[in-house]
């Protein structure tokens, strides 16, 4: 069972999800499939940069 923005997603086509443009302050638009990977990537940069941190 999803919960959250996977349960979300679920009720989008694969098309929906390369055609339905949200905006982004610094990128502009971006499709929903483009949004959900940038904010997977942006989280595990993060993640990376603190544990970094900490070791220093």
């Amino acid at each position: 069972m999803l919960t959250g923005i996977g349960q979300l997603l679920q009720d989008y086509t694969e098309e929906e999800l390369d055609t339905l443009v949200m905006p982004h302050p610094l990128l502009g638009p971006l499709s929903i499939r483009e949004m959900m990977y940038l904010m997977t990537y942006h989280a595990t940069h993060h993640q990376l940069q603190t544990e970094a941190n900490l070791k220093s």
